[in-house]
């Protein structure tokens, strides 16, 4: 079994990382757009509920004035990063719990899960979608970015670097590339990424000069090499049967991030 939960070890690099690891400000304006949407159909507070512990949406939460419930398999990842919050005095709920023994019923009106799918075991995600769609309001919306693999033939690892140092140099290697980096090096046989694996790969690209050693440096530093967790990312495919047997698709968006077009987010409603 593919070992998919991520550990306390990310959530103490955490702040080491940038979007799309993490919500940017662009995606918090989009959900924002959705939020504004259910203030306009609901009187009384939102119901917000943040599978895991992000800092960005429990900061999003207090600055929209929404009742916010936190649900983390492991405490100790709410406590750490919630030291990264800028509003460390917002009240709100906690549940240490894990995601597929969730029983809640028309509870939440906005649920976010920044990569929530993407650290789950592939068995487990049937059951935790099901218990998301029944936590949900009848208008409510399920809000969701996580990494797919969106193209018939990802690109090879090579060519991804070369068009990064050929048309997006000015942006950080990070943030240019992660998405694809992830998409292309998902073994397609068990929709795992590993990332201790897309690391030798990337250290072989750099011995043969075609990643500069600075950039390198960069994937090292965000621990990629002790990572104890893979990560699953379905085809398009099928996430979208998924989604279609759990949910309605209200919209699929984007965020005006230089990664968006490879990271869809999917805003979708009870069935």
């Amino acid at each position: 079994m593919k070992k998919t939960r991520w550990e306390p070890t990310f959530a103490e690099v955490w702040t080491r990382y940038i979007p799309p690891a993490r919500p940017s400000v662009a995606e918090i304006t989009l959900y924002t757009r959705y939020l504004r949407l259910l203030q306009k159909k609901k009187t009384g507070k939102i119901k917000l509920l943040v599978l895991g512990s992000t800092p960005e949406f429990r900061d999003w939460g207090y600055e929209e004035n929404l009742d916010v419930t936190v649900i983390d398999y492991n405490a100790d990842n709410s406590k750490v990063l919630g030291s990264y919050m800028r509003h460390k005095e917002n009240k709100e709920h906690f549940f240490e719990l894990d995601w597929k023994n969730m029983q809640f019923s028309n509870e939440f009106d906005i649920i976010v899960g920044d990569h929530a799918i993407s650290v789950l075991q592939k068995e487990n995600v049937k059951k935790v979608l099901e218990n998301i769609s029944n936590a949900l309001t009848d208008d409510g919306f399920f809000i969701t970015k996580h990494y797919l693999r969106l193209k018939k033939k990802e690109r090879s690892l090579e060519n991804i670097l070369k068009d990064y140092y050929k048309n997006q140099s000015n942006y950080g290697i990070y943030q240019a590339t992660s998405t694809e980096i992830v998409t292309s090096q998902t073994d397609p046989k068990t929709d795992y990424f590993n990332f201790a694996k897309a690391l030798e790969s990337l250290q072989q690209l750099s011995n043969q000069g075609k990643l500069k050693k600075e950039d390198l440096k960069i994937f090292y530093f965000l621990n990629w090499e002790n990572m104890k967790f893979d990560l699953y990312a379905p085809t398009k495919s099928d996430w979208g049967n998924l989604c279609k047997k759990y949910f309605k698709i209200y919209k699929i968006d984007y965020s005006e991030d230089i990664y968006a077009k490879d990271m869809p987010i999917y805003f979708l409603k009870k069935k």
